[in-house]
C-alpha cells in the first residue's frame, strides 16, 4: 500500500513537471515553428529575446472638418424662445484620441496632450508603467505576450454654441520597455542543492519609443478643425400672441344677404385689420358681390 501511494505521488510529480515543461516550450517557442528552444537559435519571440513593439500611433479627433448650425429661434418681437441645434442627430462634443495596437511583453508608460479652442487638455506628464503581459520562473521561465492589444487615450470638451472656428491640436508618446530573459549557467552552491544548473532571471532591455506623425512638423502636433454656424428662426407671432407687423388677422367674419329682384348680394365684414405697421382699422372693410338668381 505504501509502495502504491509513493508511485501516485510520483506520477503526480512527473505530471506536474510534464505540464510545466511542455507551457516553458510553447513560450520558449512562441510564433517560432522552427526553432530549437537554445538562447543562440530563438525566434524573436522566444523567451530570450526583446520583444515588445507598437504600431505608429495615430491622433484623430471626431468632429475633425465637419460644421454645425446652431439656431436661435425668438418670437417676431425679439423674444428670446429657445435654442437648438439644427441636426442634432448629427452633433457629437470634440474628441481627440490616440490610439495604436501593442504586440509583445514587458511594460508600457504614455501621455497625451493638446489643447481645444487653446484650452490646454490632457496630461504631459508620463503615466506610471503597466503590465503588458506576465512572466514567472517557479521552475523555468514561462511567459505570455498580449497580441494587437489596442490603446486608446482621450480628452475631450463641450461642443460650444458660439459662431466660428474652432481649433485642436495634441501630441503624444508610447513608451515601451520589454522584458526577456537572461540566460546564464550557475553554480548552486548550499546544503540544498549542489552542482552545475542552468538559470537565469527577468531582465529589462532598452526603452522603445513611438510618437505620431507629424513628428517633426508644427512641434509634433497634429491638429485640425471645425466649424460652428449660427442661424436666427422667427416665429410669426409677437411673445404676447398679437400677430407680427405686416401679418393680416381676421378675428371675426360678418356675413349679409340682401335679396333683390334677380341677384342675391352677399356683404362680408371683416373686423381688426392690422396693416403693414400694426395698426388696427376696426371694420372699415366691406366687400360684396352679386350672384344671379336661380
Amino acid at each position: 500500500m505504501k509502495t502504491l501511494h509513493k508511485w501516485t505521488i510520483s506520477l503526480c510529480i512527473i505530471i506536474c513537471i510534464s505540464i510545466v515543461t511542455l507551457v516553458t516550450i510553447r513560450s520558449m517557442m512562441a510564433h517560432d515553428k522552427w526553432n530549437p528552444i537554445t538562447a543562440p537559435f530563438g525566434g524573436d519571440h522566444a523567451i530570450d529575446k526583446v520583444f515588445i513593439e507598437s504600431t505608429l500611433p495615430e491622433v484623430s479627433c471626431n468632429i475633425d472638418g465637419r460644421t454645425f448650425t446652431h439656431v436661435d429661434r425668438y418670437y417676431c418681437d425679439g423674444v428670446f424662445i429657445m435654442d437648438y441645434w439644427l441636426d442634432p442627430d448629427n452633433v457629437d462634443q470634440p474628441i481627440v484620441e490616440m490610439s495604436a495596437s501593442l504586440h509583445g511583453r514587458g511594460w508600457l508608460s504614455t501621455n497625451f496632450y493638446g489643447y481645444i479652442n487653446d484650452e490646454y487638455k490632457g496630461n504631459h506628464n508620463f503615466s506610471r508603467p503597466t503590465k503588458l503581459g506576465w512572466w514567472v520562473a517557479p521552475i523555468l521561465p514561462v511567459t505570455n505576450e498580449v497580441h494587437d492589444r489596442p490603446i486608446v487615450l482621450s480628452f475631450e470638451d463641450n461642443l460650444k454654441t458660439v459662431e466660428g472656428t474652432y481649433d485642436w491640436k495634441a501630441k503624444g508618446e508610447i513608451q515601451l520597455t520589454p522584458v526577456y530573459w537572461k540566460r546564464k549557467l550557475g553554480l548552486n552552491i548550499g546544503k540544498a542543492a549542489q552542482g552545475l544548473s542552468l538559470t537565469g532571471t527577468w531582465e529589462e532591455g532598452g526603452m522603445q519609443s513611438y510618437t505620431p506623425k507629424p513628428a517633426d512638423d508644427n512641434d509634433g502636433f497634429v491638429e485640425g478643425s471645425w466649424d460652428v454656424k449660427l442661424k436666427d428662426d422667427i416665429a410669426n407671432v409677437s411673445s404676447t400672441g398679437a400677430p407680427c407687423p405686416g401679418e393680416a388677422s381676421v378675428t371675426s367674419n360678418n356675413w349679409y344677404f340682401s335679396k333683390y329682384d334677380n341677384t342675391l348680394e352677399v356683404t362680408v365684414s371683416k373686423s381688426d385689420l392690422y396693416g403693414a405697421l400694426g395698426f388696427g382699422f376696426g371694420t372699415a372693410m366691406y366687400t360684396s358681390k352679386k350672384f344671379p338668381r336661380h
